[in-house]
C-alpha cells in the first residue's frame, strides 16, 4: 500500500513517515521475508502467507535468495560464491544467473529454440548441453548480466566449461523424439506448428494407416484422398474373402509416406542427419561395465582398449602395498 517509486519522487520526505506512521508502529511479531515478498511480486503472484509458505520449498525462490545474498556480500568487497547456468550449443554460451529476470530469460531462450526446432536457421545444431556450475569469477558474473544470448565458446572464461561435465544433454537433430524430449524435460510449450510437422515425420515414418486423428490438421487435405481410399478398403475387406487388402494397404502406405516426404520438403524443415554418438572415455566405458554387472570381478575392457596380459613375476625383494588416499 505504499506509494510506487515515481510517486515517492514527487512527495515530500515528511509526507513519508506520516504514513508509515498512520500505519502503527513496526514490530517483529510476524516479519514478513522481503526477498520472498519480491520473488512473489515479480511472478505476479499474491502475497500472502501461504504463499510465503510454499516459497520456502520452491527450488527458484531458495536460489534467488542465495543469488541476492552472494551479490550483498560482492557488494560488501567479500568474496562471494554464487551459481550461474550455462547454454551451450554450436552456436555459442548462454549465461544466465539466478536473479528475478535470468531463468526468465533461459526460458525464452529455450522456448524460442523449442519454436524454431525444425528451421533452417537451426541448420547445424546437434546438441544443447546445460551447465550448473558454483564461480566467483565476476567476468561471468557481468556476461550473465547482457542480454546477448550466446557468447563464443573460446572468450575467457567459458573455458572453464572444459572441467565440467552438463548436467543435461539434448540431441537437436530435427526428429520429433528430440523435440519431444527437449520440450518435456524443460517444461516447455509445444507450437502447433511443430506438431504438424511431427505428425508428418510420422506418416513419413510409418505411413498414414495408424493415425487417428479428431483434432484440426493443416495437411489433411493433401491426405483425403488416401483417407478416402482407406474407408473403401475395410468395407471391401469384409465383402469379399480374398480380396488383396494388404497388397493395397502396403501400396497406401507407400504413396502417404512419398506425400508426407515431399509436404517436409515444401516446408522447408532442416534437415541434419541424427548426430553420431561421441566415443566415450575408455574409464567411463569400464565404471559402465561395473555398474550393470556389479556381481562379477572381472571387468571387461573398453572398446579400442587392448586386453592387458597377466604381469610376470619379478624376482627381488618383495613391497608392501600401500591403498592410496582417495
Amino acid at each position: 500500500m505504499l506509494p510506487t517509486r515515481e510517486e515517492l519522487r514527487e512527495e515530500r520526505p515528511g509526507n513519508i513517515w506520516k504514513l508509515i506512521s498512520g500505519y502503527g508502529e513496526i514490530t517483529g511479531g510476524k516479519p514478513v521475508p522481503l526477498r520472498r515478498a519480491v520473488y512473489l511480486r515479480a511472478h505476479g503472484r499474491e502475497i500472502d502467507r501461504t504463499a510465503l509458505e510454499e516459497m520456502g520449498l520452491s527450488p527458484g525462490c531458495r536460489n534467488y535468495e542465495a543469488y541476492e545474498t552472494a551479490m550483498e556480500r560482492a557488494s560488501e568487497g567479500k568474496k562471494a560464491l554464487f551459481r550461474l547456468t550455462l547454454v551451450k550449443t554450436e552456436r555459442g554460451v548462454g549465461v544466465f544467473n539466478d536473479g528475478l529476470h535470468g531463468p526468465e530469460r533461459m526460458r525464452g531462450m529455450l522456448q524460442e529454440m523449442a519454436d524454431r526446432f525444425y528451421s533452417a536457421a537451426w541448420e547445424g545444431m546437434k546438441t544443447l548441453s546445460i551447465y550448473r556450475i558454483e564461480t566467483a569469477s565476476r567476468r561471468l558474473l557481468e556476461m550473465s548480466r547482457e542480454n546477448r544470448r550466446d557468447f563464443p565458446a573460446s572468450r575467457p572464461p567459458l573455458e572453464i566449461l572444459a572441467r565440467y561435465l552438463p548436467t543435461a544433454s539434448f540431441d537437436m537433430s530435427p526428429t520429433a523424439e528430440n523435440l519431444e524430449r527437449f520440450v518435456r524435460a524443460n517444461s516447455l510449450a509445444l507450437s502447433a506448428n511443430n506438431r504438424e510437422i511431427m505428425t508428418l515425420q510420422d506418416i513419413a515414418r510409418k505411413g498414414y494407416a495408424h493415425l487417428y486423428m479428431d483434432g484440426p490438421f493443416r495437411y489433411r487435405k493433401e491426405f483425403a484422398g488416401i483417407e478416402k481410399e482407406l474407408r473403401m478398403l475395410a468395407r471391401e475387406r469384409e465383402l469379399y474373402r480374398n480380396f488383396p487388402y494388404k497388397e493395397r494397404m502396403h501400396d497406401l502406405r507407400e504413396r502417404s509416406m512419398a506425400a508426407a516426404e515431399l509436404l517436409l520438403k515444401r516446408e522447408g524443415i532442416r534437415r541434419d542427419t541424427p548426430s553420431v554418438p561421441q566415443k566415450t572415455d575408455k574409464y567411463a566405458e569400464r565404471i559402465q561395465a561395473m555398474a550393470e554387472c556389479p556381481e562379477k570381478g572381472m571387468i571387461p575392457p573398453s572398446s579400442g582398449e587392448k586386453k592387458k596380459e597377466p604381469a610376470r613375476k619379478q624376482k627381488g625383494p618383495a613391497f608392501r602395498k600401500v591403498k592410496p588416499q582417495l
